[in-house]
């Protein structure tokens, strides 16, 4: 194989890769955003500031 053939193959999987890779870093994001949004309502529901409209209660019981 020589070496244009093998850049060329290299190339063609380089952008697939780097796409999933931006999914990923972009997933993961989302994930903690939501785990640190949890935690903020439950906060704000255990210091009695609204009640319980996402009826999670038990849930924030569990974890928190």
């Amino acid at each position: 194989m020589s070496v244009a053939v093998f850049q060329k193959a290299l190339l063609r999987l380089a952008l697939p890769a780097a796409v999933l890779l931006a999914f990923a870093v972009a997933g993961d994001s989302d994930f903690e955003d939501a785990i640190a949004s949890e935690a903020a309502y439950c906060d704000r529901l255990a210091g009695g500031e609204h009640a319980d409209y996402l009826n999670i209660q038990e849930v924030c019981d569990a974890r928190y």
